[in-house]
């Protein structure tokens, strides 16, 4: 078992007995119960997922948590989805299908927002003394992309190379990097 709850393989449960105890609503992204509980915690028709760690929300299928925008795929495509699912949006809690694609690790971090740690507003971008550094990670290697005089020109160069190697997956938050840093 996995830290946020992805179970093994051979722990997971099956499509048929997904489908027979739980709707998935893919306009609301959420999962409610069709069977009452065995022992009372729930009814037909409760909410049956919870918020858990990093904004994930996740459920429990005979004591086996269950990432729910993992579940929401399988539930919809009726496997497992074999990577990573990312949320567009970025809002991990969003678990409605409209928002949600199979990704890479590399796709999956470069829809991540900005590190709340880091001197600027803007992914990838630096403060360096009364300067801005852009830099972009690319197959696993940092690349520096320059130093810039505005904290604006870094995350416009950020952007131009996220979209370029990232494409969709291309974290959009830099794009108002103009009104945003006037």
């Amino acid at each position: 078992m996995t830290r946020l709850g992805k179970a093994r393989n051979s722990d997971r449960v099956s499509h048929a007995e997904l489908m027979r105890r739980m709707n998935y609503n893919p306009d609301t992204g959420i999962f409610s119960w069709k069977v009452d509980s065995v022992r009372g915690h729930f009814k037909v028709g409760d909410r049956a997922d919870r918020p858990c760690s990093y904004g994930y929300r996740r459920l429990f299928i005979d004591t086996q948590p269950y990432l729910v925008h993992r579940l929401a795929w399988f539930y919809v495509h009726a496997e497992w989805p074999p990577n990573q699912v990312d949320h567009i949006n970025g809002d991990r809690s969003d678990n409605r299908l409209s928002n949600l694609r199979l990704a890479d690790h590399q796709q999956n971090q470069a829809n991540s927002p900005r590190r709340s740690t880091k001197s600027s507003k803007f992914k990838g971008v630096y403060k360096y003394g009364n300067r801005w550094k852009a830099f972009i990670g690319l197959n696993r290697k940092t690349r520096y992309l320059g130093t810039f005089k505005t904290e604006a020109e870094a995350a416009n160069a950020y952007m131009t190379v996220a979209r370029s190697a990232f494409g969709d997956f291309a974290y959009r938050a830099n794009e108002h990097s103009d009104k945003d840093s006037g």
